[in-house]
């Protein structure tokens, strides 16, 4: 799972936030090697001599930020799955909201995700970051098939380790294709298309699931 974030020096939480959500907010927009320390204290409106205070190094600051979007966004998640009984409804509940445009989340996160898996290929605190990040889906989608397995809803032969990273890896590459090519990937078809998917490798019988609400 995501690990704290480490500092160096206590914060203040208030000004902990105020640091981190302005460089989130500048990260998504222009991307990480184009945001500047004073470039977040501009935005936070604070000293660039309070921010290296709190966060000697650019690299730590940036470390940080993404570490609490993740714990939001996988908070927020773990909250809507667990509004859904049915295993199958927490899953494809995952895909309504990751596809929803209007989403202030959604907006913020591609970037964030996207700017850390290609720092992840370079540098190895991003490299654990994506990795983190990973893990934390594979657990959230594990669980619930694991739920699904034993309330007799989904194949009782399928690995539900396996069964997640395929998951994951599918909803991967689906989101990439709508985020950054929309208007050729349209969210219906990524609803759509993450949904068959899912159901594909967990019904016991495909275009048939017991006890499972599919409205």
């Amino acid at each position: 799972m995501i690990s704290p974030a480490r500092h160096t020096r206590p914060i203040e939480p208030d000004r902990q936030s105020q640091i981190i959500e302005a460089a989130l907010k500048l990260i998504a927009r222009n991307g990480s090697h184009n945001v500047s320390i004073q470039d977040i204290a501009t935005e936070a409106r604070i000293s660039k001599g309070a921010v290296l205070h709190y966060f000697p190094t650019k690299e730590e600051l940036f470390a940080s930020a993404f570490r609490e979007f993740f714990h939001q966004f996988f908070e927020r998640t773990k909250n809507t799955m667990a509004q859904h009984d049915d295993p199958l409804q927490k899953l494809r509940c995952i895909g309504d909201w990751l596809f929803d445009e209007n989403d202030a989340t959604v907006r913020m996160g591609y970037p964030l995700y996207l700017e850390c898996m290609s720092r992840a290929l370079y540098e190895k605190l991003f490299h654990r970051l994506f990795h983190d990040w990973v893990t934390s889906w594979i657990d959230l989608l594990r669980d619930a098939i694991e739920e699904g397995i034993r309330r007799g809803c989904f194949k009782s032969d399928i690995n539900p380790e396996d069964t997640a990273r395929a998951i994951s890896a599918f909803c991967q590459g689906v989101a990439s294709r709508w985020y950054l090519d929309r208007d050729h990937h349209l969210t219906a078809w990524a609803r759509d298309t993450l949904k068959n998917y899912t159901e594909g490798l967990l019904w016991k019988k495909r275009g048939e699931i017991p006890n499972i609400d599919r409205t």
